[in-house]
């Protein structure tokens, strides 16, 4: 009797894989743009996330972090596809500041041409002692993930290279 009842189960059993292995796909034009996307730019990562639907400028304003702690971004929406950048490497009382605005394109890239670089010190109560521009015409790219959380930032005018920021 034992050994029949294990067969049963046995077969019940398989039936319910083979059922649960016979799942339908998933509707893949619900993900729209993102399979798009993909085959326009050739880089997965540019694709965006279909967790966040196709509105990346929602997710990207707020304060970020370089990933070696020693630089800070803030994003602002300055306008529709319209994005400013404020980025400040040093201590808080003598630092440098670049400041870059442009447009936000479809692949989540931002060029800028004519960003501004200061260098900035304080006193002890946080007063500008010296505020002197470097320069205003530097260029470059502002290039978020696909998940709009974090972006490489890269001015082609100052030495600093690359950075990547992510969103605190």
């Amino acid at each position: 009797m034992k050994k029949v009842l294990c067969i049963i189960l046995a077969i019940l059993w398989l039936f319910s894989l083979a059922a649960c292995s016979q799942k339908e796909p998933e509707n893949k034009a619900e993900n729209t743009g993102s399979a798009a996307d993909a085959e326009l730019t050739g880089d997965p990562d540019k694709e965006v996330s279909p967790i966040y639907g196709q509105d990346p400028l929602a997710i990207i304003p707020g304060n970020y972090t370089a990933t070696d702690g020693k630089a800070t971004a803030v994003v602002k929406l300055l306008g529709v596809d319209k994005v400013g950048v404020t980025v400040t490497i040093g201590d808080p009382q003598d630092y440098t500041e670049w400041s870059l605005t442009g447009d936000f394109g479809d692949d989540l890239t931002m060029s800028f041409t004519d960003d501004v670089m200061k260098k900035v010190k304080l006193d002890d109560n946080n007063v500008v002692v010296s505020e002197d521009t470097v320069y205003n015409d530097g260029s470059g790219t502002v290039v978020f993930d696909k998940n709009a959380l974090k972006f490489t930032w890269e001015d082609k005018k100052s030495d600093q290279g690359a950075l990547t920021f992510g969103k605190e």
